[in-house]
């Protein structure tokens, strides 16, 4: 696709940079994902980092224009090979974040495979009774990751969104809403649309240590 501005940019970018380095490239997405195609054809050295499944958030929406961009991950890795970007899958497979407990239910439950450099032991917790309940809420050490509304449960919290880049968290409290947690219990969390299973990975790979389940319904009564 032809870019009326490339004629200008690519050459200033060779004339001025070596390197293009390019982080959280799976939310490029409308018309920048073609620019950014275009910009690699660069005399420069290219390297671009993302994860797939971690695509939450897009650059731009422009209609029909890649609209259907992350929908399937192999037709997503033959747009880069076709523009001359051979996809690298192993050199950052391994999280130096999460435990391996964590990756295998990421991989176990979600369907997206990921391993981890360390050997350190973690836990997986689900929470079903108010008084366990009653002590999470209240325990401003652990962060709760909602879907949506965090602030309406009167807790450390935030939107599992919101959560994606952030590498301070230790142990992490994830709070599925009523559909979720069926999913959940039932073992089907493969099932979820791709932008609610992506949210739940982003949440569930911020624990650096154990992660928590417990059903949105249990902290109603906390509401504010």
């Amino acid at each position: 696709m032809y870019h009326p501005m490339m004629p200008a940019v690519r050459p200033r970018f060779e004339r001025d940079y070596g390197e293009l380095l390019i982080d959280e490239v799976q939310d490029f997405a409308g018309h920048d994902f073609n620019f950014l195609l275009k910009l690699c054809e660069a005399n420069v050295s290219v390297v671009l980092a993302g994860d797939f499944y971690q695509h939450s958030f897009e650059t731009s929406r422009d209609g029909n224009t890649n609209a259907s961009l992350h929908d399937d991950f192999h037709r997503y890795k033959m747009r880069f090979r076709t523009a001359g970007i051979t996809p690298d899958l192993e050199t950052l497979s391994r999280t130096w974040r999460c435990s391996q407990a964590v990756c295998d239910f990421i991989f176990g439950h979600l369907n997206i495979g990921i391993e981890a450099h360390g050997l350190h032991e973690t836990q997986i917790e689900t929470i079903s009774d108010r008084a366990r309940a009653v002590a999470l809420h209240a325990d401003d050490r652990i962060i709760r990751l909602f879907f949506k509304e965090h602030h309406r449960y009167g807790c450390h919290s935030m939107n599992r969104g919101a959560s994606k880049g952030l590498d301070h968290f230790r142990d992490v409290c994830i709070v599925p809403g009523t559909a979720h947690w069926r999913l959940f219990i039932e073992e089907k969390l493969s099932e979820l649309p791709a932008s609610s299973r992506n949210q739940l990975y982003v949440a569930c790979s911020r624990a650096r240590e154990n992660i928590t389940f417990i059903p949105a319904t249990l902290l109603r009564p906390f509401r504010t």
